[in-house]
C-alpha cells in the first residue's frame, strides 16, 4: 500500500513538473513574440468606421517603426499622448494598463498641418503653398475647428477615418514615433473583411 502511494506520488510530481515545463517552454517562445514582433488588436469604437468597426480582430506589426518608413495613410495603433506612462507596467506584455489607439497617418513629420472649412491642407518643408490632402477613405469631414500647426521632426499627425466620432490629433495634438505600437498586418475577424494590411492607402507624397 505505501508503495502504491509513493508511485502515485512519484507520477503526480513528474506530471506536475512537465506541465510546468511546458508552460515556461510556451513564455519563453510566446512573450518575445507578443513583445517585440506582433500582438493582437481589437477594435473598439466608430473613429475607424466604415474602414473598421468594433470587435474587428487585428495583428499588429510592432517592428513597423524599426523596419520600415511610415507614410501618409498608414493605418497604426499607438498610445495617445494622454496615455503616456512612465512606470514599469507599459514594459508588461499583459497588463499594460495604457490604452490604445487606431487612426490614419495624416500629416508627417517636418509638415505644416492646416485644417480649414473641416478640409485638411499640408505644407511639406521647405516648400510655400499648402495641398488639400485627397482623403477617399473618410466617411465624413465632421467638424473641426480651424488650425494650423508645424510638427516636430518625430511627430505625426493622426486622424479618425470617421472625423465625426473620433478624438485624434485635432483633440490631443500629434504623437511622437515612440508613442507608436505597430500597424495592422492581418485582419482576422470578420471573416469576409480578412486579409493582409486592411485599409492602407498609399497617397504616394
Amino acid at each position: 500500500m505505501n508503495d502504491d502511494k509513493q508511485t502515485k506520488k512519484i507520477n503526480f510530481l513528474s506530471e506536475t513538473l512537465s506541465i510546468l515545463k511546458i508552460f515556461i517552454f510556451a513564455l519563453i517562445l510566446i512573450i518575445p513574440v507578443k513583445y517585440f514582433l506582433i500582438e493582437p488588436f481589437l477594435v473598439s469604437g466608430a473613429s475607424m468606421e466604415p474602414n473598421f468597426y468594433t470587435a474587428n480582430y487585428l495583428i499588429i506589426n510592432k517592428l513597423k517603426t524599426k523596419t520600415s518608413e511610415i507614410k501618409r495613410g498608414d493605418v497604426l495603433v499607438f498610445v495617445p499622448p494622454q496615455e503616456r506612462d512612465n512606470t514599469l507596467w507599459k514594459y508588461s506584455v499583459y497588463f499594460d494598463p495604457r490604452k490604445k489607439y487606431i487612426k490614419r497617418v495624416v500629416g508627417l513629420p517636418k509638415e505644416t498641418i492646416k485644417i480649414e472649412n473641416n478640409k485638411f491642407y499640408i505644407k511639406k518643408e521647405g516648400e510655400e503653398k499648402f495641398t488639400k490632402l485627397n482623403e477617399p477613405y473618410i466617411k465624413n469631414d465632421g467638424y473641426t475647428n480651424d488650425q494650423e500647426l508645424i510638427l516636430k521632426n518625430d511627430e505625426y499627425f493622426m486622424g479618425g477615418d470617421n472625423r465625426l466620432q473620433s478624438k485624434d490629433s485635432r483633440v490631443f495634438g500629434p504623437i511622437k514615433k515612440s508613442d507608436i505600437m505597430g500597424e495592422p498586418i492581418i485582419r482576422f475577424l470578420p471573416f469576409n473583411k480578412m486579409g493582409f494590411y486592411p485599409e492602407k492607402y498609399n497617397h504616394n507624397n
